[in-house]
């Protein structure tokens, strides 16, 4: 199906890319970061307020708004960002090995 690919889930499952960004890249996220002092709220480029309740988001907040230039409001959802940069990069390694 793809690693994106939702077209033939039934029922209450993830695709592929989901279920590695959930279950495998945040856990490691999460132990990379539990020790790590993060900024609980920050201001961003509009000088608005943007709170952050553990390590793995803010450090995904910086990512996305560095690595890949994206302006984060309040209420914005990193996700498709990430989820994209990912299936791409993925792709990328698929294709080298092909």
């Amino acid at each position: 199906m793809g690693w994106e690919s939702d077209e033939n889930l039934r029922g209450d499952i993830n695709t592929a890319i989901d279920y590695f960004w959930f279950t495998i890249l945040k856990k490691e996220l999460r132990n990379a970061f539990k020790k790590i002092d993060y900024p609980k709220t920050i201001f961003n480029s509009l000088g608005e307020e943007i709170e952050f309740y553990n390590g793995p988001d803010w450090a995904i907040y910086c990512f996305v708004t560095k690595k890949l230039n994206k302006v984060i409001t309040s209420g914005y959802s990193y996700k498709p960002s990430v989820i994209v940069w990912t299936v791409e990069e993925i792709n990328k390694v698929f294709n080298e090995i092909q």
